[in-house]
């Protein structure tokens, strides 16, 4: 989905990277109804699909923002059904590596 080829924002945050979905990405999924991705201490190795949304628009695998990177800690929107949200929220801290 080259609509979505860059849907992330990140903000530097000490030693480490915050991310999430920006507005625009969000408007095109619509509604969030389903996330999956790495778990903490997964290490990303490649920039490679490995974030899947189910949304009210498209379902799709979304490219890694930033490799190589260890994922340090997801928030609490991952595996909950309807997640709540907004181009604010922080859904992954990575640390590259």
């Amino acid at each position: 989905m080259r609509q979505l080829a860059n849907p992330w924002w990140q903000r530097v945050a000490g030693d480490y990277i915050e991310i999430g979905l920006t507005a625009v990405a969000l408007n095109q999924l619509g509604t969030i109804r389903w996330l999956d991705g790495p778990v903490p201490e997964t290490k990303i190795l490649a920039a490679w699909p490995c974030v899947q949304i189910i949304a009210q628009n498209w379902s799709t695998d979304l490219i890694w923002p930033v490799a190589p990177s260890r994922v340090v800690r997801r928030s609490e929107h991952w595996h909950h059904l309807n997640p709540v949200i907004d181009s604010t929220t922080v859904l992954l801290t990575i640390e590259k590596i």
